[in-house]
């Protein structure tokens, strides 16, 4: 028996560390993702990486900073954005490896209020980078955020519609050209 458990043991060192090593690979990726999109939001000097257990850490000058609300939306998008962007690729990659055997499909990113927190500068770099990111981009937002969204999506905008409210149950939902 001792046999059978040396191989059962070998076998898992191997598949635990090339679960490790996998693992690992797509966090630096994640975290590169997360990094050029927090950069290309944010018009600051701070930066930004993911841990070891996914959390994110904004820096300054190489030290680990509270962040504030308006920056905390911004780390946020940056973190769903390249995890979109992972999500995608890794999609592809999987796609090429298995010959024309689709393993999934792209979902849009549907944001609800994205911009409340933001300022114009930044709700402009939030919706560029973001439709850069996902291959269809919803938003749900107010005409004043919209104003400044619609600014960092200059050729990128399929269809707009408005909410009409007709009354405190109904809502209809209309096509704006």
């Amino acid at each position: 028996y001792s046999q059978y458990y040396a191989y059962a043991q070998a076998l898992y060192n191997w598949v635990n560390k090339q679960y490790a090593d996998k693992e690992k690979a797509m966090r630096e990726r994640l975290n590169e993702y997360v990094r050029e999109l927090f950069n290309n939001m944010y018009s600051g000097n701070r930066d930004i990486f993911i841990d070891e257990k996914y959390n994110i850490n904004i820096t300054y000058r190489g030290s680990v900073v509270d962040d504030t609300g308006g920056l905390r939306v911004i780390q946020y998008f940056a973190y769903v954005g390249g995890l979109v962007k992972l999500a995608y690729e890794v999609m592809q990659e999987r796609d090429s490896e298995e010959e024309g055997h689709a393993l999934g499909e792209q979902y849009p990113l549907v944001l609800d209020a994205a911009f409340s927190h933001a300022d114009q500068t930044h709700t402009q770099n939030i919706a560029r980078e973001l439709a850069g990111a996902a291959s269809q981009l919803i938003f749900a937002v107010m005409e004043k955020d919209w104003a400044y969204a619609k600014t960092g999506l200059v050729g990128k905008i399929g269809r707009t519609y408005e909410l009409n409210k007709i009354d405190e149950t109904e809502v209809q939902i209309v096509e704006v050209d």
